[in-house]
């Protein structure tokens, strides 16, 4: 069966149709595609844009930070100071006057210690070490003296009982305590001294006294004897 010629001509002008609406669609499907990447793009971009920003202060962060100095060791003694405060206060007696200006917070200052008058203990912290000075006993004094390395004469010390105990990194703790033990003798002994030495200039003074009055006596006595022989 042949086809006409205008069939023919139908059948062409229907698929010349097909192929329009197709490529319509397809310039559509381009047109829509290429408005989806220029979006994206221009989403990609401002993207970059706000991750270059936070990367420039990030950077700037880094670069106006200062450096942290390394954290410095803490130094720690053997025996603690907190440990010979507690030694020294365990000691206390009622007449003993302490003038604290140790810092808790600091870890550093000074704690005199009185009995009566009488000093006879400084204990004194730093960041480096503490010091103990102390008064001895007469008897024990050149003891101490030659038993650490760690003890020497204190200068500008009142008297020749004082010695200071230094420690910088570590020292015996029996010998911590009884340099402290020590101190309370030396305050305990400096007292009975004061107190025997004014007896003496007491009695010394009384004694002047009694002699000046035996000799005003023999004086006058031995004024009198010649009146007697010369009435006679």
């Amino acid at each position: 069966m042949s086809i006409s010629e205008q069939e023919l001509q139908a059948k062409q002008a229907e698929l010349e149709k097909k192929i329009e609406e197709a490529q319509a669609k397809l310039a559509k499907t381009r047109e829509e595609i290429e408005a989806y990447r220029t979006e994206k793009q221009a989403e990609l971009d401002e993207l970059q844009l706000k991750v270059a920003e936070i990367q420039g202060l990030q950077q700037e962060e880094v670069e106006e930070a200062p450096e942290e100095e390394p954290k410095k060791k803490e130094k720690v003694l053997k025996p603690e100071f907190d440990k010979v405060l507690e030694i020294a206060m365990s000691l206390q007696e009622e007449d003993w006057k302490i003038n604290n200006k140790y810092s808790e917070e600091t870890k550093t200052g000074t704690i005199k210690f009185n009995k009566g008058k009488i000093q006879f203990l400084i204990l004194q912290a730093t960041s480096s070490d503490y010091r103990i000075t102390f008064l001895c006993t007469q008897a024990n004094w050149s003891k101490y003296l030659t038993v650490s390395k760690a003890i020497n004469v204190p200068k500008n010390a009142k008297g020749d009982k004082w010695l200071k105990l230094v420690n910088k990194s570590s020292v015996d703790g029996s010998l911590v305590r009884n340099v402290l033990k020590e101190s309370v003798k030396g305050a305990a002994e400096e007292i009975e001294r004061i107190a025997r030495e004014k007896e003496e200039a007491k009695a010394a003074k009384k004694a002047a006294k009694k002699a000046e009055r035996e000799k005003a006596k023999a004086e006058a006595q031995g004024q009198e004897a010649p009146a007697s022989e010369a009435a006679e």
